[in-house]
């Protein structure tokens, strides 16, 4: 079938927002739905090249696998392997050991479940993942594994039933999308179910001989309103937005129109002429190379500076990425690509193409598991010695601090009664947050002089309106709460929480649930947002240079955004900033000599959970 200039220019369209988001462009703060768009080309192209194969006669799944294999692996396995050699250079082995297992997770075609399970895509943590990118690569591998059959079937028995078909399937999946926005973020973010939609509007459109009107006004007015999805989410979208769900039909849409409006005989649309001109096709062409290179470059000069680069520093890491891009299209993409177009007669020759790649892929698990398995050859960095910190084994167990997401708390008062006093009852209610807080008050009991009755659930904020499909128990064990409160006689409710975790349109119900507890009697108290480092501290210190100095200080990588919503939110209630007390004039103190006060990158230890509670909680708490 016709090659499409203008796809190849809405490739640099997509992939270009993508960058600059990642290199710090502050004016596309919603770049990083250049993925969305990809997912829709790739949609169309591969269903557009199914349908041509069964139309000449010749569609089989050997030859779609050996395209994909060469399309898709080359280059990718020399970015994993390059990026793999910097990283053994660079991260520190714990570090290192979980890039090897990113490493198994794109050999095993599942990065994406990987990334899902062990981050967020905007996590401060995962913004120095040198694989991170490769989750989207493993959404589409997946596609491909489900979606060939079907669609060679529908085009060759019932081609009338192709754009119904599929757009019932894409509507069940983007419904998945809307849903898991509020339900499972991170999932929705991330797996196949809630994204096989955006691939899907892609294919439904491929089938298409012409642009629903001929009129060139008509042609010209779906290309610039394509453009203006596009680029208007770039702009207006940001990591608050629920995404994808709604908000990735307009970018997805927009895309749709575009492909629409080229399609078609006739002079093409103004918009499409334009990404059909010589410099969108040279980036268009590079793109996937582009789209593999950069990120690892940000990701490993975010990890070794720990932070984000500087204007001047994106434009460096920009051209680099470029050149990288063009060296790996036109030394190892570009190669393979005629080697297997010359393969579409040679049925042996593509079995070898099929074996070289999953044995290519196995390679990747077994590499990916050994260096995991080596513990990050901690003798690369011989002057590095993390040491286990104190904490969380004063949590309280499972009983007070519940890790089972998919059920209530299993507590008990009587142990969960973790001081003692005759003040009052203090219900400390909340997340990993709020537990951290524990072996500082108990600590510090004989000053705080209160029951203090402990109901803490890993990942679950205390929030009466929050619910997760990947922790249904946090739901169920938040509403038992008032219950508690009326049992136990409790007086005052301490709510403490991981609030930049918090999906935005749920923290903005914060609110109601400071009203709800004052109806019941009790006097409200919120802890905002404690420090978060992105790496832990033991990786700041040696990466920083301040082993050997008396103190360590770093500036936490904190949302103002979300600080100041939980602020608002908790109007008419007692608000505590644990930053104003512990990270003064904006950088945070985690170790004094040999003493850590953070047992992570975000937790406190012992002996910082003590200081805290000297430093604000016990005051707080015992407020009138």
């Amino acid at each position: 079938m016709n090659h499409r200039d203008d796809i190849d220019g809405l490739r640099a369209l997509a992939v270009v927002p993508i960058v600059l988001f990642h290199f710090g462009a502050g004016l596309l703060s919603g770049g990083y739905v250049g993925v969305d768009v990809f997912f829709v080309i790739s949609g169309f192209v591969i269903a557009r090249s199914i349908a041509g194969d069964v139309d000449a006669g010749r569609f089989s799944l050997r030859a779609f696998y050996v395209r994909r294999v060469c399309r898709i692996l080359p280059a990718l396995v020399a970015t994993v392997l390059v990026t793999t050699a910097a990283a053994i250079w660079l991260l520190l082995p714990e570090d290192l050991v979980t890039h090897f297992r990113s490493v198994a997770a794109i050999g095993g075609f599942s990065s994406n479940i990987f990334f899902w399970r062990s981050s967020g895509y905007f996590e401060a943590a995962a913004q120095t993942r040198p694989l991170l990118h490769s989750w989207s690569l493993a959404v589409e591998e997946q596609f491909y594994f489900f979606a060939p059959v079907p669609l060679a079937l529908l085009h060759r028995r019932r081609p009338g039933w192709w754009l119904p078909a599929i757009l019932i399937v894409a509507a069940g999946s983007l419904a998945a999308s809307v849903a898991m926005v509020f339900t499972a973020p991170t999932a929705g973010y991330f797996l196949l179910p809630s994204r096989a939609w955006e691939l899907l509007l892609g294919a439904a459109v491929a089938r298409a001989s012409a642009a629903p009107t001929q009129r060139p006004a008509g042609r010209e007015a779906l290309a610039a309103l394509g453009l203006a999805m596009v680029a208007g989410s770039m702009v207006l979208l940001d990591e608050k937005s629920a995404f994808p769900g709604w908000n990735a039909l307009f970018p997805c849409i927009g895309t749709v129109l575009v492909i629409l409006a080229g399609t078609g005989a006739g002079r093409l649309p103004v918009v499409n002429r334009l990404l059909a001109t010589a410099a969108p096709r040279a980036i268009g062409r590079i793109s996937y190379s582009l789209y593999l290179v950069h990120w690892p470059i940000v990701a490993l000069f975010q990890y070794r500076s720990m932070r984000p680069p500087t204007a001047i520093e994106g434009a460096a890491m920009l051209v680099v990425s470029i050149a990288l891009a063009a060296l790996s299209w036109r030394f190892v993409e570009e190669p393979v690509r005629r080697y297997a177009y010359r393969l579409r007669a040679l049925p042996r020759a593509q079995w070898r193409v099929i074996a070289v790649g999953l044995a290519g892929s196995a390679a990747l698990v077994a590499a990916g598991l050994a260096g995991a398995a080596a513990g990050g050859w901690p003798e690369r960095f011989p002057g590095y010695r993390p040491v286990a910190i104190s904490g969380q084994e004063q949590w309280g167990g499972a009983t007070c601090f519940n890790e089972d997401p998919s059920q209530p708390i299993a507590w008990r008062a009587d142990r969960c009664t973790r001081t003692h006093g005759r003040g009052g009852r203090v219900l400390l209610w909340g997340d990993s947050h709020a537990a951290h807080y524990v072996p500082g008050l108990v600590a510090e009991q004989a000053a705080l002089d209160r029951e203090l009755l402990q109901y803490t659930f890993a990942g679950c904020p205390p929030i009466f309106a929050y619910f997760s499909a990947a922790r249904i128990g946090c739901s169920r064990s938040n509403a038992r709460v008032p219950a508690l409160i009326r049992r136990y006689g409790i007086t005052q409710v301490v709510i403490a929480a991981r609030w930049e975790e918090v999906p935005w349109r749920t923290l903005a119900q914060l609110h109601a649930t400071v009203a709800a507890l004052q109806r019941l009697g009790v006097r409200v108290t919120v802890v905002g947002q404690s420090p978060i480092f992105g790496v832990t501290p033991q990786a700041f210190d040696y990466l920083s240079g301040q082993a050997g100095h008396p103190v360590g200080v770093a500036v936490p990588r904190l949302d103002p955004d979300v600080i100041a919503l939980v602020r608002r939110e908790a109007a008419g209630a007692d608000y505590v900033d644990p930053l104003a007390s512990l990270c003064p004039a904006g950088a945070c103190r985690y170790r004094t000599g040999s003493t850590w006060l953070y047992a992570d990158d975000g937790h406190l230890s012992a002996a910082g959970s003590r200081r805290a509670a000297r430093a604000f909680l016990v005051a707080a708490v015992r407020r009138r």
